[in-house]
């Protein structure tokens, strides 16, 4: 049997985000949702508790407005307040003008968010991926590890068989690999993330024939679904958020997964 972690990002960025992933786990298909503790609707998951989904924090340092008071951590946040792009973040860590320090400061207060609601993340992950840039994870580590978050994501992309691949991303998903094959000694984990950027995501019998999928693996899939355009955060995903909507609630996708042996499970499960 192979099993399938579909996980919901950024639940909490908007009402729509909300209702989107709220129909996913009615239907069944979405059995992992990503809280964003800095944004408006975020305490709407309290109703996910007594849903069959594990919730993980989905820490976020690159959109919206922090959860500490802007003063306290000045470099993540512009002029206005609000944080960096990932772009801006991601050039100013590795040019060091990142306080390690403000960001323990901020993941910290965006789980304890989760904490406060009486709900105990069993995995994380982060926002646009920053936890890939170096020296991040093992940042995290001592926070992570106060509040006993025992899962993460796996980015190693699992790609389509047959699928062409620059040599930049190739050695580039052989770095990553390496990487998580370190994390995997201290973080429960997938074993890699589907690599979906060129599929039709609600032709599953075709995205599921594409990969090749040994029995006993677990892979990852990642979705950001949408029921409406109600946010200025979907950037150049908005018309993949309302397909992935589509995706979601659709029973008949529950179907096809059971048909093709695979069963969805959650992260407690791995």
């Amino acid at each position: 049997m192979r099993r399938l972690l579909i996980t919901a990002d950024d639940y909490g960025m908007s009402q729509a985000v909300n209702r989107a992933i709220e129909d996913g786990t009615e239907k069944g298909i979405i059995k992992n949702v990503n809280i964003m503790t800095n944004m408006p609707f975020y305490e709407e998951c309290s109703d996910l508790s007594a849903r069959d989904v594990s919730i993980g924090i989905h820490i976020n340092l690159t959109a919206g407005r922090p959860v500490r008071d802007t003063g306290s951590v000045s470099t993540l946040v512009d002029e206005q307040g609000n944080f960096l792009s990932g772009e801006e973040f991601r050039r100013r860590w590795k040019s060091g003008k990142i306080s390690g320090a403000e960001v323990l400061r901020e993941v910290a207060a965006q789980t304890d968010r989760l904490l406060d609601l009486g709900i105990k993340p069993c995995y994380w992950n982060t926002h646009q991926h920053i936890h890939l840039l170096p020296g991040f994870v093992k940042l995290l580590a001592p926070v992570l590890k106060e509040r006993q978050i025992p899962a993460m994501r796996n980015n190693t992309h699992i790609m389509p068989v047959g699928s062409r691949q620059t040599a930049s991303r190739r050695i580039k998903n052989v770095i990553i690999k390496r990487m998580f094959r370190r994390y995997s000694k201290i973080y429960t984990m997938p074993d890699g993330l589907l690599y979906m950027y060129d599929m039709d995501i609600q032709k599953v019998g075709g995205w599921l024939r594409a990969f090749n999928w040994p029995d006993g693996k677990t892979y990852e899939l990642m979705i950001h679904p949408a029921a409406a355009v109600d946010s200025l955060f979907f950037g150049n995903l908005t018309e993949e958020r309302l397909k992935e909507y589509k995706f979601a609630k659709s029973a008949d996708n529950l179907e096809k997964f059971r048909a093709c042996q695979i069963e969805l499970i959650r992260f407690e499960d791995i």
